[in-house]
């Protein structure tokens, strides 16, 4: 299997430089941690990432195999009401 590298054509707002301000709710493009407006800190990363941090993986035959011999007893208990 080929390691294959994938690369985002369209860059965020964070990886172009700009911060965020929580308080004034908008971006700013600015060399400071601190907002020009208010004077918060600025976050320059986002909360969670959009990417999935998955990784394709190839079975094999003999893999395959042995999960077709694998027992799974499962026991519910209590209840979930919603």
């Amino acid at each position: 299997m080929q390691d294959i590298e994938f690369k985002s054509v369209r860059k965020g707002r964070y990886d172009n430089g700009y911060k965020y301000c929580r308080r004034c709710e908008a971006f700013y493009l600015t060399d400071s941690n601190r907002c020009p407006v208010c004077g918060r800190i600025l976050r320059n990363k986002p909360r969670r990432s959009k990417r999935l941090n998955s990784k394709a993986v190839e079975i094999t035959p003999e893999v395959e195999k042995e999960l077709e011999r694998i027992e799974l007893d499962v026991k519910i208990i209590g209840s979930r009401k919603e």
